[in-house]
């Protein structure tokens, strides 16, 4: 027996402070392959503390403490492994499992919550086999090295987590784990915030790791599918690169890969991001991201290293590192360079910034040249901010130095101002400036069309115009079958339908001032009338909101265009029906009374009994479809309504309410038709109506 660790604790409770004493620890018996271990097991020891009482330890209150995690270790060649259960901080339990069979190495990771009255059962579990090199050959160079599954009832995947798994290097957690029983709680503790309790989500997915060239390099990755509906897809993938040799690489590659596709939305999202990574001994990091959403919040974001650092990032989109290379190894000599370059709806930006600090015994010089660059392409614009600087340190004191802090923007007009910086020991210098020349851009440059030219064209279209036909329970008329196709193929319109109009060339009801990203005139456009059948002032008509890049419509400033959402919501047409007091056309009375058939049933099939088959009927002379009808059950010829019901004086049977017929006397109606009543007071009954007195 050998102890791995002790820890003591000293906590409190309604009964007073308590000394909680723990120990890890390592049994076996010489000679045998198999070892035990225990973490956290020990006992609660409650502590007097109060004058009124002795000082000391209340052995009647002893209470255990059950082992956070149990675990077995075996090694009997050619068969090792082991295994470990651990308590989770959720009130669950962990397993994990790890066995080297010789030619096969299979592991398993399972996340196991008991039902706790507000979430039901709920479990992870995340296996896989891995092949000895050099894995089972596919040709060309590539091999299959392991395979694996994640199968979960009551998750769901946690993209924030994911992210952050994969920012930090970490999709390993999920993907063929390494040393699954060493490495527990580590993987356990990821396991269980990427894939979090859900009632009613259910995950599934296959993993696969492909490698080439001798393990050079290593592809790893997981689909995993979330349901049900919402359905969404998660991919989790890591591109390991070891040149020339993957166990002591001089040039390593680790890129993890997060993507994400959700059809209900629509979304489709992915991230990549390089860490552990050095060429030669050079560090290089960076992520890159990509974003496109439709739906009611339409998004689009393309970014390698970041975003300008006056850009306001949308909601849910991550931080994402710049893109850095390390081109110093260090010891006193350092040289960094970092970049990135965006994409937006409404903007482009790049930019990088190099840094050199050199320093011997205290004293060195620093140095850096930094930019970053906002364009708007029409009108052209353009803001750019360069930095650079040069200062000599001595001890933590700047001795010397030189800066520059310049922003320009243009052109017509064009606008540049800054600060400029010198420093000598004590005497510091400093100089703004802020310069305005040329003129103002003509704004006589108008765009191919009026805006009102590209408002008539789309309403033309016939795709911008749609009949929602009303469900069945609000309408009660019957169409025949050719009547209906024309419904579905949209060559007729249900009487009853709504139709909405809507259009993505103009935002209604909202002066604007440019359009296909031209200045014009300020003017605001509406729908004041929609005619169909009778005229109807469209004021009162509910208004359909779209989506619009708002750089098209209106002049936004630089931060405007920097912290305004992609897109932005704004009226594109209306919608009318029967409710808003559209009718069309004139209407004409129909006959929808019922017609009464009676369908005399089947004549009598005849039937035989065959010797020695236990009385088995066969029927002779008839169909398929017809021995079937023998086994319906036939509808009634004729149906008998349910009797209708009215209110009486409960003495006389007189009717006191003449328009009034109930069909079911429920305890809703029948408070109804009592308020009705001229004196409610009165003992009144239900009858059926032929029992009234005349």
């Amino acid at each position: 027996v050998s102890t791995r660790g002790a820890a003591l604790e000293l906590t409190s409770d309604a009964g007073g402070p308590r000394l909680a004493l723990s120990v890890s620890a390592t049994a076996g018996l010489p000679g045998l392959p198999l070892r035990v271990f225990l973490d956290g097991a020990g006992i609660d020891l409650p502590v007097a503390f109060s004058p009124a009482s002795r000082p000391g330890v209340d052995p009647s209150r002893l209470r255990e403490l059950f082992p956070d995690g149990i675990g077995t270790e075996l090694k009997l060649p050619p068969v090792s492994g082991g295994g470990v259960v651990r308590r989770t901080p959720d009130q669950g339990y962990a397993g994990l499992i790890s066995v080297d069979l010789g030619v096969l190495r299979v592991q398993a990771v399972a996340l196991f919550r008991p039902p706790d009255g507000k979430a039901p059962t709920s479990f992870l579990v995340l296996l896989s086999a891995q092949f000895p090199a050099p894995g089972i050959q596919l040709g060309l160079g590539f091999a299959l090295d392991a395979v694996g599954g994640l199968v979960g009832v009551n998750r769901r995947a946690d993209i924030t987590a994911l992210q952050q798994l994969v920012c930090d290097g970490n999709a390993d957690h999920v993907l063929f784990p390494d040393r699954v029983v060493e490495r527990a709680q580590e993987i356990t503790g990821s396991l269980g915030a990427a894939f979090p309790v859900a009632t009613g989500r259910f995950l599934v997915g296959p993993m696969v790791r492909i490698t080439w060239g001798g393990r050079m390099v290593s592809l790893s990755g997981a689909l995993i599918l979330e349901l049900p509906a919402p359905a969404r897809a998660v991919l989790v993938g890591r591109l390991l690169v070891g040149l020339p040799d993957p166990a002591a690489p001089l040039i390593r590659l680790q890129a993890s890969v997060l993507g994400r596709l959700e059809p209900a939305v629509p979304l489709v999202e992915l991230l990549v991001s390089l860490s552990g990574s050095w060429i030669v001994g050079l560090a290089v990091r960076g992520e890159l991201y990509l974003l496109v959403r439709g739906g009611a919040q339409p998004e689009f974001v393309l970014s390698a290293g970041g975003f300008h650092p006056r850009y306001t990032r949308p909601a849910r989109v991550p931080a994402l590192r710049r893109l850095q290379v390390d081109l110093a190894p260090g010891n006193g000599f350092g040289l960094r360079m970092e970049a990135y370059f965006a994409i937006t709806s409404n903007a482009l930006m790049f930019g990088g910034q190099v840094q050199l600090d050199a320093s011997i015994a205290g004293c060195g010089v620093q140095g850096w040249l930094g930019l970053d660059a906002l364009f708007v392409f029409d009108p052209f614009a353009f803001s750019v901010h360069v930095r650079a600087g040069v200062a000599v340190r001595a001890f933590g004191r700047r001795l010397a130095g030189i800066g520059l802090d310049f922003t320009l923007e243009g052109p017509a007009p064009w606008h540049a101002f800054g600060t400029g910086s010198i420093s000598v020991l004590f005497w510091d210098v400093e100089l703004d400036f802020d310069v305005r020349w040329g003129s103002p851009p003509a704004v006589g440059q108008q765009p191919a069309r009026p805006p009102i030219e590209a408002l008539t064209a789309e309403l033309a279209r016939a795709k911008a115009w749609a009949a929602e036909r009303p469900a069945e329970e609000r309408t009660a008329l019957v169409f025949t079958p050719a009547a209906t196709e024309k419904l579905n193929q949209g060559s007729l319109v249900h009487p009853d339908a709504t139709l909405r109009v809507t259009q993505h060339a103009v935002p209604l009801g909202v002066p604007i001032s440019r359009f296909e990203r031209r200045p014009v005139p300020v003017q605001t456009w509406t729908i004041t009338e929609i005619t169909l059948g009778t005229p109807r002032p469209a004021a009162g008509l509910p208004s359909l909101p779209e989506r619009f890049v708002p750089g098209e419509f209106f002049d936004l400033t630089e931060d405007e265009q920097l912290t305004s959402p992609a897109f932005a919501s704004y009226a594109g047409g209306l919608r009318a029906g029967p409710d808003d007091g559209i009718r069309v056309g004139v209407g004409h009375r129909v006959d929808d009374g019922y017609e009464t058939g009676y369908e005399p049933p089947l004549p009598e099939r005849q039937f035989s009994s065959w010797p020695g088959f236990f009385r088995r009927e066969a029927v002779f002379g008839v169909s398929a479809a017809e021995r079937l009808e023998r086994w319906r059950t036939r509808e009634a010829a004729v149906t008998v309504r349910p009797p209708t019901l009215t209110v009486a004086a409960a003495d006389t049977l007189k009717p006191l309410l003449d328009d009034v017929t109930l069909v079911d006397a429920t305890t809703d109606a029948w408070e109804a038709v009592r308020g009705q009543l001229a004196r409610p007071q009165d003992a009144v009954q239900l009858v059926e109506r032929w029992e009234v007195h005349p």
